[in-house]
């Protein structure tokens, strides 16, 4: 491409023009750049919904759509300026002394009083390129209209890079600090770490234990950026669960309280390295509670529920870990 300007210029010092003062680029103007337009232009109201549907929800997650929709946008700015075009780009350069046209065919060069039926419509600066011709005469390199659309263009991608690439890039490294006790459950399916502070030196370390992606106990006083380590608990389904209370209810629900054991793997919340890995046994109420929720598919019958740690059993049993001096070596 540079060496294509480089020709241009020289063409148009041949032909006495002059200082060359702006190239226009011939665009893409395809069914396939027009068609990618559409899709990325209504792409974006989905995206935008998307997002708004996860914020509500305090997703960590929720910039990727509004990315997803501006790196579809990028995709057909590209495709229409940068694609290629059917029998070969064109080029329009204005001089100083006339136009030089540059095309497969060969370079015209044209004086200003000569200059007659140019191509326009499908070149970059398209407006700048016809106010030229229509007053056979150049226009300023840097015209109101280029400086304010370039202006533009740049405060839209600040904005969109800004707002969606850098929190999305921050998530991807783990240089994100989170906001919400919830958003450190992604450690538990081997997620990126966070911008915490480091499992080091002496306690105390600030813990939360998550089953089945709610939080179920935390030592930080619901201070997210504070918390150290992560704890992942899993029941335990090796052997049968034996059956300490059995509930019955109007229309023939049942509710079958069980014994259950959990494997709660601890994780440092700054990288995701493991730091150990207890065994604990639920110790939930026993006893059956006055109503239960049905949803709007379960027929009658009888459905298992299994006793869980209690936030007591985890503070006992992970107090050595939050007051000690940080160990790694029961990883």
């Amino acid at each position: 491409m540079w060496r294509r300007r480089r020709a241009i210029r020289a063409a148009a010092a041949a032909a006495g023009f002059g200082r060359v003062l702006r190239i226009h680029r011939e665009r893409n103007d395809s069914g396939a750049a027009l068609g990618l337009w559409i899709v990325a232009c209504l792409a974006v109201v989905p995206a935008a919904i998307a997002s708004i549907v996860m914020a509500t929800e305090e997703s960590a997650l929720w910039q990727w759509p509004l990315l997803a929709a501006f790196l579809g946008l990028l995709a057909a700015f590209g495709w229409s300026h940068l694609g290629p075009v059917h029998g070969g780009r064109r080029w329009v350069a204005v001089a100083e002394g006339g136009v030089v046209v540059w095309e497969p065919e060969g370079v015209t060069t044209l004086e200003w009083h000569r200059v007659g039926d140019v191509p326009t419509a499908t070149f970059s600066g398209s407006m700048d390129l016809a106010t030229a011709v229509d007053l056979r005469a150049p226009v300023p390199a840097w015209t109101w209209r280029r400086v304010a659309g370039l202006g533009a263009a740049c405060l839209v991608a600040v904005a969109a890079v800004g707002f969606t690439a850098v929190p999305v890039l921050r998530y991807v490294l783990g240089v994100q600090a989170p906001s919400e006790i919830h958003h450190l459950a992604r450690i538990c399916d081997g997620g990126p770490g966070f911008d915490v502070p480091a499992y080091a030196g002496p306690g105390p370390h600030p813990v939360v234990v998550f089953e089945g992606g709610a939080a179920e106990y935390t030592s930080s006083d619901d201070r997210p950026e504070a918390v150290q380590l992560v704890a992942c608990a899993r029941r335990i389904s090796a052997e049968p669960a034996a059956t300490v209370e059995r509930c019955e209810y109007y229309g023939g629900f049942v509710r079958e309280l069980r014994e259950a054991r959990y494997r709660v793997e601890v994780y440092t919340a700054r990288d995701g390295e493991r730091v150990t890995s207890r065994v604990l046994r639920g110790d939930s109420p026993r006893g059956c509670a006055d109503m239960i929720h049905t949803g709007p598919d379960e027929k009658p019958g009888s459905r298992p529920e299994y006793r869980e740690p209690s936030p007591e059993r985890y503070r006992e049993q992970l107090a050595g870990l939050v007051g000690n001096r940080a160990d790694m070596s029961g990883k």
